[in-house]
């Protein structure tokens, strides 16, 4: 079962409520359903589609700011965030005291991967990173320990502060997609 992220973007339903619905095993199985999804949807990419910047039709100057991102971008940004809310969900499911605004992010500079094998290769290495930090719950972890990153959702525990980097790449999901749609029909991917 996928969480309905929807349902929060829509205002029908809160993150908590959500999130309430799930587990550790569930945060198992979403994690690998996840990142086979977005490795099924760049999959067929070529090096070139990895490093094309899209044309954007949403952004109102593909010159203004930072512009439409790569793929090589998105995959960067969003493994980024699903390591960081293992690893502080790591910390909430052990009971470690910490402040709200902790940042435990790691990023791979969007600038390196240029190649398919090197997406899929980072991929891979995020999903094994988010899954260790699974494995470094205790049996009975602590899902009274909380932390407020994000105020309108409320306070999160460590399912539903992990649960968080999966809400995230879910939102990249149709934007990769577009991505690779675009791509095939200019004959890169």
């Amino acid at each position: 079962m996928r969480p309905d992220f929807a349902a929060i973007q829509t205002g029908q339903r809160t993150y908590a409520a959500i999130v309430a619905e799930f587990d550790r095993n569930d945060l198992i199985s979403l994690t690998q359903e996840y990142y086979a999804e977005i490795k099924g949807i760049v999959s067929g990419a070529t090096d070139a589609a990895i490093v094309a910047i899209p044309i954007d039709p949403a952004l109102k100057d593909q010159n203004e700011g930072e512009g439409a991102w790569t793929i090589g971008h998105i995959i960067a940004h969003l493994t980024a965030t699903a390591e960081e809310s293992a690893a502080l969900a790591s910390a909430l499911a052990r009971g470690a005291d910490f402040a709200d605004d902790l940042r435990l992010r790691a990023d791979v500079a969007w600038e390196t991967l240029q190649t398919a094998e090197q997406i899929n290769a980072r991929l891979a290495e995020s999903q094994r990173i988010c899954l260790a930090f699974l494995e470094t719950w205790p049996d009975a972890p602590d899902l009274a320990r909380t932390m407020t990153f994000i105020p309108r959702f409320g306070p999160m525990n460590a399912i539903s502060r992990y649960m968080l980097g999966i809400f995230h790449a879910d939102m990249h999901l149709d934007q990769l997609r577009e991505i690779m749609r675009r791509m095939r029909e200019q004959g890169k991917a």
